[in-house]
């Protein structure tokens, strides 16, 4: 069996062929039979019938990448530093169409990613762990919304729908309990091609629409933006500061700033309430 300095060799001589998105004919045999037998490559079945399964680097591979540029050998010479890019040495031009690819990877899952690791947080060290975790690290709080809805979506069934993270995210919010609905609203998805706004009202219409349905669907409506789920992240949010009770014994400047954040929404309903209560008679 190869040992793992021989599977890291693997990855650094192999990875400039950009393997990472590579249809199964231009990889070699060999090449690829290693690859699967050290968890460096997975395939990834075809989206459609006729064409080809895909080739992509693992997180085994991706892991051992770091190890070696955390020994201060960096993969291709570059180090990512929180302020940017750091170049150790010149780049080829594959290393550097290769190195463009891995970071537009990165920015299409980064919110599956993100989901799969709060799941694994939030398994292993509990609710209020993660929570805080993730409150310090100060993320931005849509990123951490899709990504708890993306983990409603099982890593088999995004495995076996390849479609994008904003598609899981919807899945995720329609149904995230119901695992059957997903499977079928996902085979739906990829077979019409419905782009993530697509899916999100064929649900709601139990139907497929396309993009002249759905014009045709808003035109006789009132075209108004669909407002279900709003209250979901702002729930979220009272529940990981502790609810109610808490926010109120906070320190006065961070009740007002909180106060002045939802003030346009409080000013809404209040002016919608009054529109519904009956109105009071002219004493005149």
């Amino acid at each position: 069996m190869k040992s793992a300095v021989s599977q890291t060799l693997f990855l650094l001589d192999h990875a400039r062929s950009g393997i990472s998105e590579s249809a199964l004919h231009k990889i070699d045999p060999d090449l690829l039979t290693f690859g699967l037998e050290h968890s460096l490559v997975r395939l990834i079945p075809p989206s459609e019938q006729g064409q080809e399964a895909t080739v992509i680097l693992t997180g085994t591979a991706l892991e051992q990448s770091l190890v070696l540029r955390d020994a201060g050998n960096p993969l291709f010479g570059i180090d990512i530093q929180p302020h940017g890019l750091v170049l150790r040495q010149e780049l080829t031009e594959e290393q550097w169409l290769t190195t463009l690819r891995r970071l537009r990877l990165v920015k299409s899952a980064y919110h599956n990613v993100l989901a799969d690791l709060i799941t694994h947080g939030r398994s292993r060290f509990g609710n209020t762990f993660v929570d805080q975790s993730i409150e310090q690290l100060e993320f931005a709080f849509d990123d951490i919304n899709h990504a708890e809805s993306i983990a409603h979506v099982s890593l088999r069934l995004r495995e076996a729908f390849p479609l994008t993270s904003e598609h899981y995210y919807i899945l995720g919010l329609k149904f995230p309990v119901d695992h059957m609905s997903q499977e079928l609203w996902a085979d739906r998805a990829r077979k019409h091609k419905l782009t993530p706004h697509l899916l999100k009202r064929s649900i709601e219409q139990d139907r497929i629409l396309t993009e002249d349905s759905l014009r045709q669907l808003t035109g006789h409506q009132s075209g108004l933006p669909i407002l279900q789920g709003m209250a979901l992240p702002f729930n979220r949010w009272v529940s990981t500061v502790g609810g109610i009770d808490q926010v109120t014994q906070w320190e006065p400047e961070r009740r007002a700033a909180v106060l002045q954040e939802i003030a346009p929404i409080v000013e809404f309903a209040l002016a919608v309430r009054a529109s519904l209560e009956p109105s009071t008679p002219d004493p005149l």
